[in-house]
């Protein structure tokens, strides 16, 4: 996963989690890294790090029933626990059995010992080193959940021996995180963001997210999240693609509309109503929420029509 993000009110949540699909290539999985659930504490969580650690996570968050924001995070951290201490338990038995069939090949017994030692050790050391594979270090959760007991959204970011929580208005996490909390920032400059309402706040992210998943590697189509007291709610893969085109074509300046403007269009395709959209950027309702396209598209269509083109030999 690149990014997630969510951004509240106060009482309701917008959370978007990197893709699951571009045009037919996988480049994250976000059904299976991000977990809804609805109860007395209706929430979303979503992680960054480990495939198998991150999914099954969300996979036992899914069927739990948290009473409270307190128990959602004592459960985060026991799943996430159990899932290192079983992934800890796999990598050593590879290593151990690696490190005894080099070992073999020594019939003097101190000598093959020592070398067992030495294998088992260094195995290790190797894994440890290996950044993407410290799945101590590098896996952690976000969660966002509207709080019964305090009536008012919550969020934390979950560390397999700690949590923190966020009382920020927008939380960021993920390879990206430092360009969308820039732009967040940025554009949220003088907003009173307690006044927002669901497509204001959604807005706002799927800007974030689009401007800061330029590149081929990262992005995509998002998974977006609804969190309030009555539940939570993911928009159907046509909404996100058609917000997603919608973002791309605003910011790109493809599509020259009033922010006002955009932001009516936004509402109505979170509805459903893709009309605005579709009239805007200049894509009939099919394509609109079939072929997602990005922000660096949008861009290089409007380039080559004010710019001169690059010729071959640049």
């Amino acid at each position: 996963m690149t990014i997630g993000i969510s951004l509240q009110n106060g009482l309701e949540a917008v959370v978007l989690i990197d893709t699951r699909k571009l045009n037919g290539q996988n480049i994250s999985d976000s059904v299976r890294k991000a977990g809804q659930v609805q109860g007395a504490f209706p929430s979303v969580l979503f992680g960054i790090g480990e495939e198998g650690i991150i999914r099954e996570t969300t996979r036992r968050f899914n069927r739990a029933q948290s009473s409270s924001y307190d128990a959602a995070i004592e459960q985060v951290f026991e799943y996430l626990r159990s899932e290192i201490d079983r992934l800890d338990a796999r990598n050593l038995s590879a290593i151990t059995s690696q490190a005894q069939k080099i070992s073999s090949a020594y019939p003097e017994p101190n000598r093959r010992a020592q070398i067992l030692d030495f294998e088992t050790t260094q195995g290790i050391q190797n894994l440890k080193q290996q950044s993407v594979n410290d799945y101590r270090q590098n896996t952690h959760f976000g969660l966002v959940g509207f709080d019964n007991e305090e009536n008012r959204i919550r969020q934390a970011i979950i560390y397999p021996h700690n949590f923190v929580n966020y009382d920020a208005a927008h939380m960021e996490l993920g390879s990206v995180k430092e360009a969308v909390f820039s732009s967040l920032g940025l554009k949220l400059s003088g907003v009173d963001t307690t006044k927002l309402s669901v497509p204001q706040m959604a807005h706002f992210v799927v800007n974030a997210y689009t401007s800061a998943t330029t590149a081929y590697t990262v992005g995509g189509v998002p998974l977006i999240g609804i969190v309030r007291e009555e539940g939570t709610q993911f928009l159907s893969d046509d909404t996100s693609t058609a917000l997603m085109n919608a973002s791309g074509a605003y910011q790109s300046g493809f599509a020259l509309f009033p922010i006002a403007e955009q932001l009516h269009a936004f509402e109505e395709g979170m509805a459903g109503n893709y009309a605005r959209i579709s009239t805007h950027v200049k894509m009939d309702v099919e394509m609109l929420t079939r072929m997602p396209t990005r922000y660096a598209d949008w861009q290089m269509r409007v380039n080559a029509d004010v710019f001169p083109r690059l010729s071959p030999e640049n």
